[in-house]
């Protein structure tokens, strides 16, 4: 298979690795390379990029823990048939922390998407989804005092509904999320005061998912997403008044 031309790799980078496994992924995205397509030997793209084989081997590795590819010991690497949310899932976490534009951007998607989880949730919610769903707001309740406490129990709070929603790619798509927004929940319950808000915001969500109330529940959470993004906007103004 004749390849594209390669763009030429910044070998001053600490990253040469990330630059071949991003060139490969766009190689197969494209499908230049398609799903059971066997990619060159390692000794010949490290030829063809003029690098040794340790940077090539470094990202074949993150490929195939994207599952991009896969290696099979004695044949060679394969390209794979790929889960977009399995990807989306996995890339979060090495994905650079956003920045103030980026992070507006992020939580308008976020609170289409979680309100839509939110109106599911109260669609198709069980007794069982309940009694989870409330042991997160009582835990969100005992420890509105504590920052760190009260970020991790909102967080399961709104985790807890994207999985209720019964979607399984909408709730790949909230850990993708929460990965990149992770830095601003600590903006957005910094004081007392805005916990509070926050508790009262969750209870009312609660309320409306227990009593089936579809659209409440898309509204409450939408204001309340809306809501943390103005607090979240005030607080980085603040901080960088300070600076």
């Amino acid at each position: 298979m004749s390849d594209t031309a390669t763009p030429a790799l910044h070998r001053e980078s600490d990253t040469l690795y990330r630059q071949i496994a991003e060139i490969w992924r766009e190689k197969i995205v494209t499908g230049e390379y398609k799903p059971g397509d066997a990619l060159p030997s390692e000794r010949d793209i490290s030829e063809s990029l003029g690098v040794s084989r340790i940077p090539v081997r470094e990202a074949m590795k993150s490929l195939e823990y994207l599952g991009i590819v896969k290696q099979v010991r004695g044949k060679g690497v394969f390209v794979q048939k790929t889960d977009p949310g399995e990807v989306l899932a996995k890339i979060g976490p090495f994905l650079a922390p956003p920045d103030a534009a980026t992070l507006s951007e992020l939580f308008d998607l976020r609170i289409l998407f979680e309100g839509y989880a939110a109106e599911l949730a109260a669609k198709n919610r069980t007794d069982a989804d309940l009694k989870t769903l409330q042991a997160s707001l009582d835990l969100l309740n005992a420890s509105i005092r504590d920052e760190k406490s009260a970020e991790e129990a909102s967080h399961r709070f709104h985790q807890e509904i994207a999985a209720m929603a019964g979607n399984r790619l909408l709730i790949i798509l909230w850990h993708f999320f929460a990965e990149l927004l992770e830095a601003s929940r600590r903006l957005t319950l910094w004081s007392p005061e805005r916990r509070e808000e926050s508790l009262t915001f969750h209870q009312a969500i609660f309320d409306a998912i227990r009593d089936q109330r579809a659209d409440d529940a898309r509204n409450l959470m939408q204001r309340h997403l809306a809501n943390a993004k103005q607090r979240l906007t005030e607080r980085e103004k603040t901080l960088g008044a300070a600076e």
